[in-house]
């Protein structure tokens, strides 16, 4: 029988329970690992300080817990190789990764917009803007994707945009230096949209974007994560022509500690393939103006329905999450109910976080779904996801505990 080992969790290894999987934190290299049931259990006994063997003679015990010697041992390779845990042979911690360094370029000076050139005054988030279109046609091009943003009295110290002509193309500034460039008039509204955002939630206080629609409704905000060509955006459409506060089709700005919501604004973005599925809700969708965004898809915007774009900085907390998946071959809806593993793991692919992940911001996240209802959504039919998505709202089983 080869020796027992006391192996314990590296400095630094956090680790949580959750129904019956785990969630294993390495600070140092800040990556989190999803653990099944039987690695969760084999977990627990290094916690709990059981001597523990990766061969398969002192791991044979292990079967009492529902784990076979074979599993143990390759869950323990793992594991060492990974430098998770401490003790005679483990791997060297391993260092956590380099950040990139970006070089500094001040953008090239761009002369300030003439005289005659055309400024309106937008808000998004909590900055002011004032974007100055050298002439109509440009106003014209990117003003309908703005105009609820449009501001009625403008803001002191607004952040200046220009819009101009060179050189055959276009290009964007910001305080008098180049933000970007395109070469079509069917580009420029896409690239407004792009940098009006940046500058917006760079300028913003929060602690993650989700890459999500979310609206808000009387009894709470519903999350819909999902990564690009989901059909996210068809369906806050939909449920915005059903009655609910629309805060973005792309990008929610979330608030780790009680998971409070901020939507970004912007039109919602409907994708070729989807235009005369959203024209069932919105037939003036096929009214509007054809954009090609920077990666190719030609693209229209749906400005939000009047009166129904929430006005808060931050909306009830989130009750509901839906991710949706369009899938032509699915049936018209399929719900699932997903637990508190699945439902992390979907939103730490769908998030970026304004300083590294730590222990701290996923045990929130943890705490928080304890009190949401987590479903994915393939669809076929948007009608069907539509009723699906409300039927989920009726249960009103958000309540985990």
């Amino acid at each position: 029988m080869s020796e027992q080992v006391r192996w314990q969790p590296a400095r630094g290894v956090r680790f949580r329970v959750l129904d019956d999987q785990g969630v294993l934190f390495d600070g140092r290299s800040r990556v989190v690992y999803f653990l099944n049931t039987a690695a969760t259990l084999l977990w627990c006994r290094i916690e709990n300080g059981d001597a523990v063997d990766p061969g398969a003679e002192g791991m044979a015990g292990a079967a009492e817990a529902g784990v076979t010697a074979p599993q143990a041992q390759e869950i323990m390779a793992q594991w060492l190789s990974l430098g998770l845990l401490s003790g005679p042979g483990a791997a060297a911690a391993p260092q956590p990764p380099a950040r990139p360094r970006t070089p500094r370029r001040s953008g090239r000076a761009v002369p300030p917009p003439g005289p005659d050139a055309i400024r309106r005054h937008y808000g998004l988030l909590r900055t002011g803007f004032v974007l100055a279109f050298a002439d109509a046609e440009l106003a014209d091009a990117v003003h309908p994707t703005l105009a609820h943003l449009a501001l009625a009295d403008p803001v002191a110290d607004p952040l200046a945009l220009a819009l101009d002509r060179h050189r055959g193309g276009f290009r964007l500034a910001a305080g008098g230096r180049l933000l970007d460039a395109c070469r079509s008039l069917e580009e420029v509204a896409p690239l407004v949209k792009l940098h009006l955002a940046r500058l917006a939630v760079a300028r913003f206080p929060h602690r993650g974007a989700l890459h999500a629609g979310a609206l808000a409704g009387a009894d709470g905000s519903l999350l819909l994560p999902a990564a690009s060509g989901s059909g996210k955006s068809l369906l806050a459409a939909a449920l915005m022509a059903r009655g609910w506060s629309y805060l973005s089709d792309d990008t929610a700005l979330l608030d780790a500690q009680d998971f409070a919501v901020t939507g970004v604004p912007y039109s919602l973005t409907i994708k070729e393939g989807g235009w005369d599925v959203a024209a069932q809700y919105f037939p003036d969708v096929l009214r509007q103006a054809v954009h090609r965004r920077p990666d190719g898809h030609r693209v229209r915007y749906l400005p939000p329905v009047p009166g129904r774009t929430s006005p808060g900085p931050a909306e009830p907390r989130v009750r509901w999450i839906v991710a949706p998946r369009f899938v032509a071959s699915a049936p018209p809806a399929e719900p699932r109910r997903i637990g508190r593993v699945e439902a992390l793991r979907l939103l730490l692919l769908q998030s970026s976080w304004v300083r590294p992940l730590d222990w701290k911001t996923i045990d929130r996240l943890i705490d928080g779904l304890d009190a949401i209802a987590c479903w994915t959504l393939a669809y076929s039919s948007l009608d069907a996801a539509v009723a699906a998505v409300e039927d989920i709202v009726a249960k009103g089983d958000g309540d985990r505990r």
